[in-house]
C-alpha cells in the first residue's frame, strides 16, 4: 500500500512539474523513524496578480515616484484626512463669500471702500491657510505625484496670487489678475466628489458637444449669408411701409366703418421710421454686415426680444403685400437651430454623463478586494491550509465569496466582455497556483514513505 502511495505521489509531482531542478531543493529525508514531510516549493506570484486598476479610475501613484522624506506618509495621511478636507472646503466656502458680500455692499475701489480692513483681513487670513495647506501637500506628495494631479496646478496658481496681495504688491494694470480669487471656488471640485463627477464628465464630453456646435455654428453661418443678401438694404430709405388690406368683413375690428360690399378691399398705407436709435437704419444695424448678422441670429437662438425687435419689421415692411419669405426663413431657423441642434448638444452631454456612471460601476471591485483573487475560505477546513500556504507563496487570499466566478460584473458590451475575457485569463493563472498549493498541501498529509532515493515521498 505504502509502494502505491509513493507511487501516486511521484505521478503527481510529475504532473505539477515538480522534477529536476525542483526536486533537486526537496529536503532529504531523516534516518528511518523520523520520517520528515516535503515541503513544497514556493510558488511563484502569477501574472498579473499585482494590484488592479478599476476601469475609469486613475491608479494610485507607486512609492517608487515618491521622494523618501522624514515623515512624508504621515503628512500625506494627514493631508488626505476627512477633516483636512473638510477645513479646507470650509475655508473657500467663507473666502468665496466674503468676495460676494464685498461686491454688494462695498464694490468700489480700494481707495472708497467703507470696510476695506475688513476684506483685507479675511483675505490674509484664507491666503496664509491656502499657503499652509500647499505646502503640506507638496511635502506629502513629493514630488511626482504632486506635478502629475493637474488641481495641483490650480491651487497652485491661487497662492501666487494671494502671495501677490499679501506683499501689497503693486502690479499696475496686471493688478487685474487678482480676480482670479473669484475662481478659488472651483477647488471645491477637488474635494467633493459628486463635483468633481459632474466636471469630469463635462470635461470627457468636450469633443462630442464641440462637433455639435461646430455643426450648429455652420448652419448659423449660412443663414447669417443669407440675411446679409436679403435683408441689409432694409429701410435703405430712413423708413419702410407696411400695407393694410381690409373690406367690409373686417368692420367688426374698427377698420371698415362705413364701407359696403360693393367697396371691395381697401389698402391703408403707413411709413414708419427705420432709423434706430443708434443713427443706423434697421436692415444696417441688424443684418448690415456678416457678424451684425450673425449676433442678430445668436439673439434670436436665444429668444430674447427675437421676434418684435429683429423679425416683425421685416415681417410687415420687407415685402408689404407678403410675408412668406420671412416667415419660412425664420421659422427653419427657429425649428433648425432651436429644436434639433440644441437638443443634439443636450444629447451629447446627457451621453457623456451616463458612459461616466457606466465607468464607475462596471468592473469595480470592492475596496478591500481590490488587486486580490478570490476564493471562500472555511477556516475550519483544509482549504485554510491552502490558504495559509497561497498567502505564503505570495497569492493574496481573502475570506471574502467573489461576486461572479471569476470576481467580475457581468456586461452586455462588447469592451466590457473583452475585459472580462482578459480577467478570466489572469484568474484562471492564479486558480491554478492555488490549486498546485493545494495539491501540494493534500499529498503533504497522506501516509509518508521513503523511496529509494531516500527522500520521503
Amino acid at each position: 500500500m505504502a509502494a502505491v502511495i509513493a507511487a501516486l505521489r511521484r505521478k503527481a509531482r510529475r504532473k505539477m512539474g515538480l522534477k529536476g531542478d525542483e526536486e533537486d531543493r526537496m529536503p532529504k529525508a531523516h534516518p528511518p523513524g523520523s520520517p520528515t514531510l516535503r515541503t513544497p516549493p514556493a510558488l511563484p506570484v502569477p501574472a498579473g496578480a499585482g494590484p488592479s486598476k478599476a476601469k475609469g479610475k486613475e491608479a494610485a501613484p507607486g512609492d517608487d515616484e515618491y521622494v523618501d522624506l522624514p515623515y512624508r506618509k504621515n503628512v500625506h495621511a494627514f493631508y488626505n484626512s476627512t477633516p483636512v478636507q473638510i477645513t479646507v472646503a470650509c475655508v473657500i466656502l467663507i473666502n468665496f463669500f466674503a468676495i460676494i458680500v464685498e461686491k454688494e455692499i462695498d464694490p468700489y475701489p480700494a481707495e472708497y471702500q467703507r470696510y476695506r480692513s475688513t476684506w483685507v483681513a479675511l483675505d490674509d487670513v484664507c491666503n496664509y491657510i491656502f499657503i499652509i495647506e500647499l505646502l503640506i501637500n507638496i511635502y506629502g506628495s513629493f514630488w511626482r505625484p504632486f506635478v502629475k494631479l493637474g488641481w495641483n496646478y490650480l491651487d497652485l496658481t491661487v497662492v501666487v496670487v494671494g502671495l501677490t496681495s499679501i506683499a501689497r504688491v503693486d502690479l499696475g494694470p496686471a493688478g487685474q489678475i487678482k480676480i482670479l480669487r473669484a475662481f478659488r471656488i472651483l477647488r471645491l471640485f477637488k474635494r467633493v466628489e459628486s463635483l468633481n463627477k459632474i466636471l469630469t464628465a463635462l470635461i470627457k464630453s468636450i469633443p462630442g458637444v464641440l462637433n455639435a456646435f461646430v455643426v450648429m455654428l455652420i448652419f448659423m453661418m449660412i443663414f447669417a449669408i443669407v440675411a446679409v443678401d436679403f435683408f441689409s438694404d432694409f429701410g435703405a430709405d430712413g423708413d419702410y411701409t407696411t400695407v393694410q388690406t381690409y373690406g367690409y368683413a373686417a368692420a367688426q375690428w374698427g377698420q371698415g366703418a362705413g364701407l359696403t360690399p360693393a367697396d371691395g378691399f381697401v389698402e391703408n398705407t403707413t411709413t414708419i421710421s427705420a432709423m434706430t436709435p443708434r443713427g443706423f437704419h434697421y436692415g444696417q444695424e441688424y443684418y448690415g454686415t456678416f457678424s451684425r448678422s450673425l449676433y442678430t441670429l445668436f439673439q434670436v437662438l436665444t429668444g430674447e426680444s427675437w421676434s418684435e425687435a429683429v423679425v416683425r419689421p421685416l415681417l410687415f415692411g420687407w415685402d408689404p403685400r407678403n410675408a412668406m419669405l420671412v416667415g419660412v426663413f425664420f421659422t427653419v431657423y427657429i425649428l433648425l437651430t432651436q429644436v434639433v441642434l440644441q437638443n443634439v448638444v443636450v444629447a451629447v452631454l446627457l451621453d457623456k454623463f451616463v458612459e461616466s456612471d457606466d465607468d464607475g460601476d462596471k468592473d469595480e471591485p470592492p475596496a478591500n478586494e481590490e488587486g486580490t483573487y478570490h476564493i471562500a475560505v472555511n477556516p475550519n477546513s483544509t482549504d485554510a491550509a491552502i490558504a495559509h500556504a497561497a498567502t505564503s507563496s505570495g497569492v493574496a487570499v481573502p475570506t471574502t465569496p467573489p461576486r461572479s466566478p471569476y470576481g467580475h460584473m457581468a456586461s452586455s458590451s462588447a469592451e466590457a466582455s473583452v475585459t472580462a475575457l482578459l480577467k478570466d485569463a489572469e484568474q484562471i493563472k492564479a486558480d491554478q497556483a492555488l490549486i498546485k498549493v493545494g495539491i501540494q498541501t493534500i499529498l503533504s498529509r497522506l501516509p509518508s514513505h521513503t523511496d529509494s532515493d531516500g527522500l520521503v515521498a
